[in-house]
């Protein structure tokens, strides 16, 4: 459980990095193709890196190459579902995507669920909607098409880290994995930021851009490292882990943002605490 705890913290400390992007006015595109850069030096510095046996597998390569292409697409598509449909939609989209690895684990994998297990994930569902469920009348009405293309998206891209954790791993380590996948990921944000001209050089961008790149690194090599102790219980892996970082990042937005919960989403953040319960227990 230690590997997901440290998976969740990483990632929950990306949203704080992301709260001030906006307040110190950082260029969101720029520094997010950096932070893939910064992200896949802090592996290179703090794991061994075998560069012959990367190239050895040519496959792996390849595999690990396009999930580096996916990682960018998903972020673009994110900050579109962001722009027209709202923040609250588009981490419900992103993180309610968990049933997607889930199911698909049980049929390709048979991975085992029990009524246990299908009630704790319908408990995180409710909780993770009620958690990020906008106040008021602040919800968006605009067409739900985007938002589940990246609901799709974001669940195929868990079920693919799955599948790199499987049969990627048996070839390369952990850290070597989320290498490549960083270094893929920053050369194809590159390309289409040069193209697009979207890259903005300024020391600022850069310095958030590392800011974000070091925990970045850390929550995918963590999430790999839970998908190892897990790998046959990737059913009880992404609910806790999605869910996890809902209720933590919820928690930051109180405590250091001082963001006002309204009645449901506090409820909401009850019933993720009673979800994560139920699979650790489970676990």
């Amino acid at each position: 459980m230690i590997w997901i705890l440290l998976s969740v913290l990483a990632a929950s400390s990306l949203f704080v990095v992301f709260k001030l992007f906006d307040r110190f006015n950082v260029d969101r595109y720029t520094a997010v193709v950096f932070n893939y850069l910064f992200a896949g030096a802090t592996g290179l510095l703090s794991y061994d890196f075998n560069f012959e046996q990367a190239i050895e597998c040519q496959n792996c390569l390849l595999f690990t190459g396009s999930l580096g292409l996916v990682f960018v697409t998903l972020f673009n598509l994110i900050a579109f579902v962001t722009s027209k449909n709202g923040t609250a939609t588009a981490v419900l989209a992103n993180k309610m995507a968990f049933v997607i690895p889930v199911i698909l684990s049980f049929f390709i994998f048979k991975e085992s669920l029990n009524w246990l297990l299908v009630t704790a994930l319908l408990i995180g569902l409710i909780g993770t909607y009620l958690a990020v469920k906008p106040n008021g009348k602040q919800a968006h009405k605009q067409s739900l098409l985007w938002p589940f293309v990246l609901f799709i998206g974001s669940g195929l891209l868990d079920f693919l880290l799955k599948i790199g954790e499987r049969y990627v791993l048996t070839d390369w380590s952990s850290s070597m994995l989320t290498v490549i996948i960083f270094a893929s990921a920053f050369i194809s944000g590159m390309i289409y930021g040069v193209v697009k001209r979207k890259i903005i050089l300024s020391r600022k961008n850069i310095l958030w851009a590392a800011l974000l790149g070091i925990p970045n690194f850390f929550s995918i090599y963590f999430l790999f490292k839970a998908l190892s102790a897990f790998s046959e219980q990737s059913v009880i892996l992404f609910p806790i882990n999605n869910v996890g970082i809902i209720l933590c990042t919820t928690l930051i937005a109180i405590l250091v943002f001082r963001e006002r919960l309204s009645k449901l989403n506090l409820i909401g953040l009850c019933f993720c605490i009673l979800s994560i319960a139920i699979l650790s227990y489970n676990a």
